[in-house]
């Protein structure tokens, strides 16, 4: 228990020094918001009219106190561009993202673990090395460019599927999941043999184990003892691995969102920057940290919990 809440109170404190730097950054880079709601032609006079109703020239301390509390009553502001509130405008575009993140994470996950146990067992073989060497390309081809093979090969050449097309949830569930899935392949791929590679050592590492020669010992099958003894200890410091992937994918992907047409945060962040929606970038990025934040603690909180030894640092 004093382990969760020091980590709990060290999350917290994490986020709030993330926001506070966010916030000033978009005080420190060039532009200026009214300008580019109203333009370049715009009068002085107007300009200073505008940045004083949206409570602009008020001090820097006041702003972030005041934004900082409408984002714990989730007031996340009104967009600058679409004079809409925040919140609306990200909704739909969450979806696509979680959706995205979810499918891709269940699709490497339940790939990569027995994978990489296969690939450990039969290290010595044909299986284990052509596994190995296949693992070693796809790590080194980027999620961007896997997109754009796959978008190549199976929805222009194979026609597998309509490149581009999307389909809202709203309309056909499966549909919306179908066409998410290209990409959810895409961002997998490289995913999967990064967790292949770690494993297969750890796998390795744990072969050599006492417990190991025991189970063998007393007649249990090799699929047994890889699977239930030797899997469980491996899976300890591929958790950390799992972690950081699991946090990747679920603060979106900005690159995948663009090759395959799809409207979700990274697409939204995107335009957002370029006309300075602070309201709308600032949520984006902050809805980012959090969840990199808050995945890494529990990630850490659940290496606690499986393996008790580690000290309470």
């Amino acid at each position: 228990m004093k382990y969760f809440i020091k980590k709990t109170v060290s999350m917290i404190i994490t986020l709030l020094i993330v926001s506070f730097l966010m916030f000033l950054v978009f005080e420190i880079i060039p532009g200026d918001a009214a300008v580019s709601k109203l333009g370049t032609e715009a009068t002085p006079e107007q300009v200073e009219r505008y940045r004083e109703s949206m409570g602009l020239n008020d001090p820097v301390p006041v702003r972030y106190a005041r934004w900082l509390a409408g984002y714990l009553h989730g007031d996340f502001g009104t967009s600058t561009k679409y004079e809409r509130p925040v919140a609306g405008l990200l909704s739909d575009k969450l979806t696509v993202t979680l959706f995205l993140a979810v499918e891709s994470f269940f699709f490497f996950f339940f790939i990569s673990i027995p994978l990489g146990v296969l690939v450990a067992k039969y290290s010595g073989k044909a299986f284990g090395r052509i596994s190995h060497l296949l693992m070693q390309i796809i790590m080194a081809i980027t999620s961007f460019f896997t997109g754009i093979l796959l978008v190549f090969i199976f929805g222009i050449t194979l026609k597998m599927f309509t490149p581009y097309r999307f389909v809202a949830p709203g309309d056909s569930f499966l549909g919306f999941l179908g066409c998410l899935f290209p990409a959810a392949v895409a961002i997998a791929l490289p995913k999967i043999a990064t967790v292949v590679r770690f494993l297969k050592q750890s796998v390795t590492s744990e072969e050599r184990q006492d417990y190991v020669r025991t189970a063998y010992s007393k007649g249990a099958s090799s699929n047994r003892v890889y699977f239930l003894h030797i899997l469980k200890n491996a899976m300890i410091p591929v958790t950390t691995i799992l972690g950081m992937i699991l946090a990747e994918v679920m603060a979106g992907s900005i690159v995948i969102e663009q090759v395959f047409n799809l409207p979700g945060l990274g697409r939204f962040l995107v335009s957002s920057i370029g006309s300075r929606d602070f309201p709308v970038v600032s949520a984006i990025m902050l809805y980012m940290a959090a969840v990199v934040i808050i995945i890494n603690n529990l990630v850490d909180i659940l290496y606690h919990v499986v393996d008790p030894r580690i000290q309470n640092d």
